[in-house]
């Protein structure tokens, strides 16, 4: 009772339209109907304003996002912010004003596939295994499983989807290899390496770009040529209106070689990351150029989770992901990023440091928690924070409060605080790992790569006045302990 959803496109069983996937289409009409999938996709051209795609590139996004104001400026409906700076599509149905955020429409999208899976299964269906891109930052993949919500279903585990897909190329496999996954979907891309020994898979490195997909052009079939035949989309007084006119695979191909040469550079990156040289790897997916799109499409989702058993992917760790794209860490004294995880870290993690206090009497510390690559916080993404207090009162560098790092199977990062003496603990999850686009990352990265000498220098300035203030109160603290044994001249 459970089922599987790849956003762009969905795929569960076959619709009564005869397809296996569902486009993640949602169209309303002047009338006050609600069309998903393939009846949205044909009359969008008659209807644009009013039928919304691509919405997976707003999901999890603030407004004033780059990319959700550049994605505006190509589609036909209307975005516009709502009160808490989340992005909505804003249509008209039956005369009426209506908005509606990623997620609702999301959701919109798996109660129809819900539904056709129930008629298909003829039960109940109650929870799902929800695939998404590998390149998605914390607030995606909750706002995906929060339209799982809404739609009524359990989301019991996300998965990157070049996982999935792996896990369909090689699940009964036994051997050992190194596979690369290159998924151009719907509307992202995603390079994953992936180093599979005895059916459990480790996922090295994954890099993509999460505005590079099918929404940039269509995908073709092998063929020299193709027709484009879209019958009876609208009438008018004089009759019926159809579009029938052929595109040749060479004016295609020219069309996205652009596009297709953005795909370049997030492979290279992610065999670097991975420490693969490209003949290392021992099979990639897809392996070749399928005449049907429906092999690719259905391998992330279905083809998954049906023949080898949702509960299986749900309940146990049959493999791990990459997922902290960037370092994770907390400052400390001096405006110091003290890191506990690691850039590409394998989820789920937990980490665990001890730290104590700056001053003498200090019963509360802030809990600033950063990410990024440099060595100071300023430098750094500020995530959240929070304020943990109730630490028993005693000298600076006495009490000992743990701060531990826990990143779920799904990316979610939760932080802890607690005191070692009275076990008094208070967390936070942080809804976002970054907000960061993809550029933003890369632009970390690479800062990081370039100052990391001037930053160790700078780092090193911080630190040896806090060693010596630090030697200084230990010398303090001991002369006072010991004044009886010293005498009049301090000898």
């Amino acid at each position: 009772n459970s089922e599987g959803q790849r956003t762009t496109p969905s795929v569960v069983a076959f619709t009564k339209h005869g397809q296996r996937s569902t486009p993640s289409v949602v169209a309303f009409t002047k009338h006050g109907e609600r069309l998903v999938g393939l009846p949205a996709k044909r009359q969008a051209v008659v209807n644009s304003a009013n039928t919304v795609f691509a919405f997976k590139r707003l999901i999890g996004r603030q407004f004033k996002d780059k990319e959700v104001q550049d994605d505006m400026k190509h589609w036909p409906f209307q975005i516009i912010p709502k009160s808490d700076g989340r992005p909505a599509v804003q249509v008209e149905s039956n005369g009426k004003k209506e908005t509606y955020s990623a997620e609702e429409l999301s959701s919109t999208v798996l109660t129809k596939m819900r539904d056709t899976a129930q008629q298909s299964l003829n039960k109940k269906i109650n929870h799902a295994v929800v695939t998404v891109p590998a390149y998605f930052d914390d607030a995606q993949r909750q706002a995906t499983k929060d339209a799982g919500t809404i739609a009524g279903l359990d989301v019991l585990r996300v998965i990157n989807e070049p996982t999935a897909a792996a896990l369909a190329y090689g699940c009964d496999r036994a051997d050992s290899s190194v596979i690369a996954v290159y998924d151009l979907g719907g509307g992202t891309f995603d390079i994953s390496i992936l180093e599979m020994q005895k059916g459990v898979f480790e996922v090295k490195s994954t890099n993509g770009d999460t505005h590079l997909g099918g929404e940039d052009f269509d995908i073709l079939s092998s063929i020299t040529q193709t027709e484009i035949n879209l019958p009876f989309i609208t009438a008018d007084a004089s009759g019926p209106k159809h579009i029938n006119t052929k595109l040749l695979r060479s004016q295609f191909e020219s069309l996205v070689e652009p596009l297709v040469k953005r795909t370049v550079d997030p492979c290279k990156k992610a065999l670097s990351d991975a420490g693969v040289k490209a003949n290392e790897i021992n099979d990639r997916y897809p392996c070749r150029w399928y005449d049907s799109k429906g092999v690719n499409d259905e391998a992330p989702s279905l083809r998954v989770l049906l023949s080898k058993g949702v509960f299986l992917l749900a309940t146990l760790p049959t493999f791990s992901s990459s997922m902290s794209l960037l370092c994770l860490g907390i400052e400390t004294l001096g405006g110091i990023m003290t890191k506990l995880l690691n850039r590409n870290t394998t989820i789920p993690t937990k980490k665990s440091q001890v730290f104590s206090t700056a001053a003498d009497g200090q019963t509360a510390i802030e809990v600033k928690i950063y990410q990024g690559e440099r060595e100071l916080v300023r430098d750094n993404k500020l995530l959240g924070n929070f304020n943990f207090v109730g630490i028993p009162p005693a000298p600076k560098g006495v009490p000992q409060t743990e701060i531990t790092f826990d990143i779920d199977a799904d990316g979610v990062v939760n932080v802890f605080a607690k005191d070692k003496v009275t076990n008094k603990d208070q967390s936070l999850t942080i809804a976002s790992s970054s907000g960061l686009s993809d550029k933003d990352i890369e632009k970390m990265v690479s800062d990081a790569e370039q100052y990391t000498e001037t930053d160790k220098a700078r780092r090193g300035l911080i630190e040896e006045p806090n060693k010596a203030d630090s030697v200084w109160a230990d010398t303090e603290k001991a002369m006072n302990e010991f004044k009886d044994q010293l005498d009049a001249t301090g000898h």
